[in-house]
This record gives C-alpha cells, sequence and structure tokens, in this order.
C-alpha cells in the first residue's frame, strides 16, 4: 500500500499484521489485518503539540537501560481490544510507588507492578455524562509480569503433566516483525486496559490525582485524522475510522499522547492502493 499524507498530517505508520480471533487465541485462524496508526500530543491545557514519530519500539524513562523500566510503550499493534489509559511521571516517581519485587525477577534488576499502585481516579463521558470515577494506577502492567505474560503465548510443548503449569515465556515476541507467538491473545497489547470501546471524538476523560479533591485534568478527544484509500483513481469502499485505543497521561511533560488506530481485514490487492492522510 502506497502512503501519501498531506501537509501537516499527523505522524503515522501503515503495518500489516496479524490479529488473534476476538475474544480467542493464535492459531490457524488468526486474520491478517492492515492497521493504520496515528499520533497526537496534547498539552494538559487543551493545545495541540509537536507530536514527534510513531514509536516502533518501547521508550524506556531517561537514564533507563533499553529493557527498562518503560515511560512508553511502543505503538505498533496491529489491534487492541480495549483501550489503554497509562498515566506515567518520572522514573524517581516510578522506583518509589513500585516497591514490591516480581517474583524471580532478578534482584539487581528495577522492582515491577504487582498489583494496581494508586495514582486517583478516572471518569469516562460517552456523551451521556460521566460515568462514576475509578480508580487509576500509575504505569504499564510489565510484559513479563504475572498479568499480561500469560496472554502472551507459550513456550515449549502445550502437552504437559496434570497439575503443572506450562512455560510461560513470551516465545519470541518481537513487535517490529509484526508477528504473533503460539497462543498469542489480543489482550496481550494492552497495558493497563479500561473497560469498554475505544475512544471516539467527542468522548471525555477526567482524571483526579490524588485521594481528595486535588487537580483534575480532563481531555476531550479531538476529531480524528482523516483517511481514505484510492486504487485506480477510484475510491476503495474500506472502513477507515480511526479512533483512540491509547492514552498516555504524561504527569513529568503536562501531556497526553493520543494513538489513533484503524485496524482492518487485509487484502492483497490492496497493495497497489494508495491510503491518503488528510
Amino acid at each position: 500500500m502506497i502512503v501519501e499524507a498531506a501537509e501537516g498530517a499527523p505522524p503515522h505508520f501503515f503495518l500489516i499484521g496479524f490479529r488473534a480471533p476476538v475474544g480467542g487465541q493464535q492459531g490457524p485462524d488468526a486474520e491478517q489485518v492492515g492497521a493504520v496508526v496515528l499520533r497526537s500530543v496534547i498539552g494538559f491545557s487543551g493545545a495541540p503539540q509537536a507530536a514527534g514519530d510513531i514509536l516502533v519500539e518501547d521508550k524506556p524513562f531517561d537514564g533507563q537501560p533499553p529493557t527498562g523500566p518503560f515511560r512508553y510503550e511502543s505503538e505498533i499493534a496491529a489491534f487492541k481490544p480495549q483501550p489503554d489509559v497509562v498515566v506515567v511521571d518520572d522514573i524517581a516517581t516510578f522506583l518509589d510507588i513500585n516497591t514490591v519485587p516480581l517474583p524471580n525477577r532478578e534482584p539487581d534488576k528495577f522492582p515491577g507492578v504487582v498489583a494496581a499502585v494508586p495514582f486517583g481516579t478516572l471518569a469516562i463521558d460517552r456523551g451521556g455524562g460521566f460515568g462514576p470515577a475509578a480508580p487509576q494506577a500509575f504505569g504499564w502492567l510489565p510484559k513479563d509480569g504475572p498479568v499480561r505474560k500469560p496472554l502472551a503465548g507459550t513456550e515449549g510443548p502445550l502437552n504437559v503433566p496434570p497439575g503443572t503449569a506450562p512455560p510461560q515465556t513470551l516465545n519470541g515476541f518481537k513487535a517490529d516483525q509484526f508477528d504473533l507467538p503460539d497462543m498469542f491473545q489480543n489482550a496481550y497489547y494492552n497495558g493497563r486496559p479500561v473497560a469498554g470501546a475505544l475512544f471516539k471524538p467527542g468522548d471525555r476523560l477526567r482524571f483526579n490525582d490524588d485521594d481528595g479533591p486535588g487537580p483534575v485534568t480532563e481531555l476531550t478527544i479531538p476529531p480524528a485524522p482523516a483517511l481514505s484509500v484510492i486504487r485506480a483513481g477510484e475510491p476503495v469502499a474500506l472502513a477507515l475510522e480511526p479512533r483512540v485505543d491509547t492514552v498516555v497521561v504524561d504527569r513529568k511533560s503536562s501531556t497526553f499522547t493520543l494513538i489513533w488506530r484503524a485496524t482492518f481485514p487485509w487484502d492483497p490487492a490492496l497493495e497497489s492502493a494508495t491510503l491518503e492522510v488528510g
């Protein structure tokens, strides 16, 4: 697929990958999909800011090794079944709140999250007023932790003796190769999922960052970037409605990073089509 972007178009990335059946796991019936990823950054004041590039690998906190801990995760997932809402700050805050090491983690490595570490609350208005505020936590759920790791597939024989847990390794998952390990589940892409549909323009998120009447920060999802597909000079009837599936609230930089994604079944005939990013 040929990508053509208008002047001033948001940072974007197109990939062809796979997703497991929704609600199921990777297998012979994995679906090949195309995915358009777009990025925007909005200040806490509501003003748009320079968005930078789409992240193709996890980004650690400043001064930390490539193995993390991570301030941002790679943004090139082929599909997310639920939106991620992640609150980050600086490395000092991360290390202060993550004091319990994960089981089997090497003692010289940074501590990892084993449960939701309180940040405050999140309330969402999808057009009918704000719903009840729900607890919100700092940081991403670690990919090698007890919540996300089992979703990332298994390595080795699946037929294990009764009462013996199968190995739970990442099985060589490489996001930059858009491939899936055996037994992969789409939920693995979610690092701090919230219940409900992906966010659409006009949806509002309200963050209260402590247990009392402390600072409240609101985000209104802006209009979606325009996408269209042309082949042989004619529009292609393809449902491309970007939705926000990732919001990173960065308290250190006072910004919201929004990741828009449009995922669609891939047809090899689209190889010669042109994707226009408005």
